[in-house]
C-alpha cells in the first residue's frame, strides 16, 4: 500500500486511494443511510442492500 493509502477508523479496512476509502465510507458508515443493520451497525442506502449484506455476513432473512 502507498503511503497515501487509507484505513477506515470505523471497520479498519485499508483501501489503496483516498476515492476508494470515501467510497466505503459513504456506501458502509455514513450516518445519513437510511438503512441500518441490526446486527453489526453497517449502513445502506436501500432496503435490498441491506437485506443482501444480512443473507451473506449474518444469515438472516435467508
Amino acid at each position: 500500500m502507498s503511503h497515501h493509502a487509507r484505513r477506515c477508523p470505523l471497520c479498519g479496512q485499508q483501501f489503496a486511494t483516498r476515492q476508494g476509502f470515501e467510497r466505503h465510507y459513504q456506501r458502509v458508515h455514513h450516518q445519513l443511510s437510511r438503512f441500518a443493520c441490526p446486527g453489526c451497525g453497517a449502513a445502506f442506502e436501500t432496503r435490498g442492500a441491506l437485506i443482501d449484506h444480512a443473507r451473506t455476513l449474518h444469515h438472516r432473512w435467508a
